[in-house]
Formats: structure tokens, C-alpha cells, sequence
């Protein structure tokens, strides 16, 4: 191993690539027997004792590659060469069922395996090179892992990152306001699956794998023939299928059969929020997935103090893309998150009095205004709302219109398009957001506000409130909304959906947002004389500009991204309007109080 010195309380001790090695390739047995593969890396020149930073993966930890060479992933190779040459070890580990480990995945992350994350922390703080204080991260899958860590009260564990991760595993991912995600079940699903059996060719149909030189995942040091890959990976054939997984589960309370403790709620990290101590830095985009954001803000209220943190940047998933803003006033954007991270266990971890316990609690980025701001909360709790109110003119006004009606049978063309946050980044990979958005809503229908006197910045949650009647007992619903320039060129700027069966089971949480728990007993067909209903949307903060308008656009179908509801079935949808029965749009501001400044009619 190179012996180049780097001392860790330097930002600039970054050695040279060929100098981050390797201490050892081993097998970590946990309490029922089971074997994962591990990965350990120290920093060259290290002091004698360690903090160790942790990342469990079913990505594999390493893949084996031609000529009996190994590489890791792009962004687990960035992560060693940089925390490394900060100074910390690094932990990397094929979670069960995946990769070199042993056993199986019995769902997409069972309890079981969060037991693991606290065997594997037991073995790290065992070890000679470790100090006995631990921190996790990651990015989606290994997010959530961080933070599953972090539930388990292990006393070593004192900051995570959880990183572009669930919060809530129905509604952040699998059951966006209780639809089924067709993305993970027709894309997602099968990528895991050729990753758990090692089929390459399967594999190289995706992005992420496509024309990567590897030969599977790779052995751990002690396995010089293979052997105890090769039984591995046979034992993971018993592992679930993502699909047939999730269909079993189309409510949060559903379990497979005889499989009772694998509800949606069991493999969520939220339902193990309470009594955790560690640090916690949590990360998102505002395009990041269908509900991972709105996860991150749900996680940084649920582990409210001093030492939780949430930063919510203009990211996709994983933040693939650095800046996935359609702005120009964004385009210098620069932020670094390995710096952002580093500065987060320097100062939970090491005891470093580097500022960051000073900086603010919240920090996001408004798309739009290319500039950071800051809070206790988010919503900032200077936000307030402003009402809008559907027309039978198709307009958003301030104030309530006469009674009146409108409809709307869906349109099954209607879609959000493949380029998407529902993709998740890579799948297929998404290199701008959106960029096809303009027109889509043709097909949909739409009510607008009159042009804007003067700019808004949107900042928190929209809410939507509807009185409206369907012909099916069951549908899905689409709402989206957009800003139109003064060209007439829309942009997408947030979204929420609903099954409308679950329309009529909510409450408001402790931050006045509308939520469901969308339970079995929770799922009712809509009633002949109709729902009234409010729907939160994904979370946001974008400045609309003078002039511009906004736009909210309904459906009942996003055929690119969501199973259809009701099967078999093309709905009629009617909207009621008026005082007695409004339908209005809720939007988060912290500008000044009042009203929108919407130009009046005649002066647009």
C-alpha cells in the first residue's frame, strides 16, 4: 500500500488516485449466519484509529472485471478517493441476497436487513483501526440503508446522510398518491433482478450497465476460485420480483401471502423515525423521483432538532444531473456535496469546530431566482397561502365564481412524457427535464390565471381542493402545474396524483399539509353525488416571473408512467364551482400578503 501521508484536518489533502487502495475484501458474518461481502479502505498514512463512514449497496460494492481486474461504480470510486483522502475509513457492503453476499432479498428491504446494518457496525467498531465512532451515506437505496442504520440506536452510529432516499416506501416510490409507479415495476424491477442473478445481457440493456466492461459482482479476497460466488449468487434466484412484489401490495397495509410483516410500511424507514439519535443531514432535489423530496421534508420534520438538517438543491435523483434547472438565471449554479457532506461528519463526527452546526437548519434552491435561501423549517414559516379559484371559464381568480360546471373525459394520450423525475435519472437517463413539456397539457384540462403584475415565488406545498364527480367508481388523477411566459411557453413546475377510491380518507399533518394513509380500509368507490377532496402536490420553490401566467392542468392518465385506473374504463370527470362547492388552487408563498398580483380583466 502507498504510505504518501495526508492529513485529514487538511481540505486539500486529496491524494492521487493510485494511492487510494484496498485493505481488504472480506466476509462479515451477522446474527443468523449470513455472510456480506465487504469492502474496507483506509487512507494512506493513517493515524492509528478511524472514524468510519458506512454504505450498504445491493449495486454491487465492486464489480469484477476482464483480465482479473475489479472496478467500483463511478460514484462509489469518487466517494472512496475523496472521504478516504479526508482522512476517514470506508465500509462498502453488498447488502443480503445481492452481489458477493450470501442469503436473499425477501422484499425490497426487510427488517432483517436492517438488523444487518447493526451487526456489520458491531464488527466495524471491533476493529483496530476504528476510533468507535461510525457515520452513514449514500445516495437512494443506500440513503434509506444510512438511515435504517440510524434507527437501529446503535450507540457508535452518530451522523447519516441519507441522500436522495425514501422516507416512505408506498407513497415516496411505489404508490405515488396510491397509483401503481410503472417505472419500478416494468424498468426498475428487472435491472434488480439481472443484478441479483448476475445476467449480464440482461443487464447491458441498461443504461447504467450499458458497455461496462464487468464480469459480475466481485469475490471477496478469500474466495480465489469463485466457489463462494458462484453458491451466493445461486441463492439469490429466491429473491423477490419487484413486480409481483408490489402488485401484492397496493395498499400501505397489504402483505404478501403468509408474509404479514412485509408491508410497505415495514421496509419504510419512516416507520422506525422515533428514538433516533445520530445527526441527520437530509438531501434531495426538487426533481428527485415521485416523492423522494417530499420524503426528505417529511424526514427532517419527524427527527426535528439541532442536529437534523435538510438541503434540497435544483438535483434529480442521486443528482445525476447537477443542475436540473430550465433557467438561465441558474446556469452558474455550483455546489459541491461531497464538501457539503465531509463538512456534516467533520462536525458530528470528529468534533470539528468547522461552522457547519451554525449554518441553518434549511437550506433550498429557488429555480428561477439562482440563489440560495434559508430557514428553520420548510416550509419557511413565513409562508402563506394564496387562494385561486376554478372558473367554468377555465380561469384561476382570486375570488369565487358564480356556480357552475365543467367536464372532462380523459384523454388516454395524456402523459407527463419519459423525461421525467418518475425515471428516476437513468432509467433510461434523463439528460434534461421536461424539455418536450410544452404542449403536453393540450389534451388536458386547464385553468389559467391571468398574466402576473409583478414576480412570485412559489415555496413549500400547493394544495389543491376539488368538488368533482366521476363516471367509474374509481379513477386516477393528474394535476400539474405549469408557467407560461409571455410567449405562451409552458414549463413544468410541480405535480400530485390520486387514486380518487382514497379520495375520501385524509388528515391534515402538524405542518397543515393534507396526507393519506391509504389503507385498506381507506380504499372506498366514489360516490354517485361526488367527493370533495384536497391534494397536496410535490413540494417546490420557483420564482414566476412578471407576465408569466399560471396554469393548473388536470387528467386521469399518465400513460408513460402510471398503470391505468380504472381498468377497462375511460372516465368522465365533472368539476363544480361556486361558493357553495369550490374547487381552488392553494399556493405557498413568502412574498407579501394578499392576494396574487394577477392583472384584472381588460389590462392583460
Amino acid at each position: 500500500m502507498a504510505t504518501t501521508t495526508v492529513d485529514p484536518t487538511r481540505r486539500d489533502s486529496y491524494p492521487p488516485d493510485d494511492q487510494i487502495e484496498r485493505f481488504a475484501s472480506i466476509y462479515i458474518e451477522v446474527r443468523d449466519g449470513t455472510r456480506l461481502a465487504a469492502d474496507i479502505y483506509l487512507p494512506p498514512g493513517r493515524p492509528q484509529r478511524l472514524a468510519s463512514l458506512l454504505v450498504f449497496t445491493p449495486y454491487y460494492r465492486r464489480m469484477a472485471g476482464p483480465d482479473d481486474g475489479s472496478r467500483l461504480s463511478h460514484q462509489v470510486d469518487k466517494d472512496v478517493k475523496f472521504f478516504c483522502g479526508h482522512g476517514y475509513a470506508l465500509v462498502i457492503v453488498d447488502v443480503r441476497g445481492t452481489g458477493a453476499s450470501f442469503g436473499t432479498r425477501p422484499a425490497f428491504r426487510s427488517p432483517q436487513e436492517r438488523d444487518d446494518y447493526y451487526d456489520v457496525t458491531d464488527w466495524v467498531v471491533a476493529q483496530d483501526w476504528s476510533d468507535g465512532t461510525v457515520g452513514a451515506f449514500g445516495a437512494s437505496y443506500s440513503g434509506a440503508a444510512a438511515d435504517f442504520l440510524a434507527s437501529t440506536q446503535h450507540p457508535a452510529v452518530k451522523a447519516v446522510v441519507p441522500g436522495f432516499a425514501i422516507w416512505d416506501t408506498y407513497t415516496d416510490m411505489f404508490y405515488p398518491g396510491g397509483l401503481l409507479s410503472r417505472t419500478l415495476t416494468d424498468q426498475y424491477g428487472p435491472m434488480v433482478r439481472a443484478l441479483d442473478t448476475d445476467d449480464r445481457e440482461a443487464l447491458s440493456a441498461f443504461p447504467l450497465y450499458e458497455g461496462v466492461p464487468m464480469t459480475g459482482p466481485a469475490s471477496v479476497d478469500a474466495d480465489i476460485d469463485g466457489a463462494l460466488l458462484r453458491e451466493a449468487v445461486l441463492g439469490h434466484q429466491a429473491n423477490f420480483d419487484m413486480a409481483h412484489y408490489i402488485r401484492q401490495i397496493s395498499c400501505r397495509d397489504d402483505a404478501p401471502p403468509f408474509q404479514e410483516e412485509l408491508t410497505a410500511e415495514a421496509i419504510s424507514p419512516s416507520a422506525y423515525a422515533t428514538g433516533t439519535s445520530a445527526a441527520v443531514l437530509a438531501v434531495s432535489g426538487w426533481f428527485d423521483g415521485a416523492g423522494y423530496c417530499d420524503g426528505a421534508v417529511r424526514r427532517a420534520a419527524a427527527r426535528a432538532g439541532d442536529a437534523t438538517h435538510l438541503l434540497i438543491g435544483p438535483w434529480d435523483h442521486c443528482a445525476y444531473n447537477a443542475n436540473v434547472s430550465p433557467f438561465e438565471a441558474d446556469a452558474s449554479f455550483d455546489f459541491s456535496l461531497d464538501q457539503e457532506y465531509l463538512d456534516f461528519f467533520d462536525h458530528y463526527l470528529r468534533g470539528r469546530a468547522n461552522g457547519f452546526g451554525e449554518r441553518a437548519r434549511v437550506r433550498y434552491y429557488t429555480l428561477g431566482a439562482g440563489e440560495w435561501k434559508s430557514s428553520e423549517n420548510f416550509p419557511p414559516s413565513t409562508s402563506h397561502r394564496h387562494e385561486l379559484f376554478l372558473t367554468p371559464e377555465a380561469e384561476l381568480l382570486p375570488t369565487p365564481p358564480h356556480e357552475g360546471e365543467t367536464s372532462y373525459e380523459v384523454d388516454l394520450r395524456a402523459t407527463s412524457g419519459s423525461d421525467t423525475r418518475h425515471r428516476l435519472g437513468v432509467l433510461p437517463r434523463v439528460d434534461e427535464y421536461y424539455a418536450d413539456w410544452d404542449g403536453r397539457t393540450d389534451v388536458m384540462h386547464r385553468f389559467s390565471t391571468p398574466p402576473l403584475r409583478s414576480a412570485v415565488t412559489i415555496t413549500g406545498y400547493p394544495e389543491l381542493t376539488l368538488t368533482m364527480r366521476t363516471s367509474t367508481r374509481d379513477a386516477a388523477l393528474f394535476v400539474y402545474l405549469e408557467d407560461v411566459d409571455p410567449d405562451g411557453r409552458a414549463r413544468y413546475v410541480t405535480e400530485g396524483t390520486l387514486r380518487l377510491a382514497f379520495a375520501g380518507s385524509s388528515y391534515v399533518d402538524t405542518d397543515g399539509n393534507v396526507r393519506r394513509d391509504f389503507r385498506r380500509a381507506d380504499l372506498c368507490p366514489v360516490p354517485d353525488e361526488g367527493v370533495n377532496f384536497s391534494l397536496t402536490l410535490s413540494p417546490t420553490s420557483w420564482k414566476v416571473g412578471a407576465g408569466h401566467r399560471l396554469r393548473l392542468a388536470i387528467s386521469g392518465c399518465d400513460v408513460d408512467n402510471f398503470a391505468h385506473v380504472p381498468v377497462g374504463q375511460v372516465p368522465r370527470f365533472s368539476f363544480l364551482h361556486g361558493q357553495r362547492t369550490p374547487s381552488m388552487l392553494r399556493l405557498p408563498s413568502c412574498d407579501a400578503e394578499g392576494v396574487l398580483p394577477i392583472a384584472a380583466r381588460g389590462m392583460e
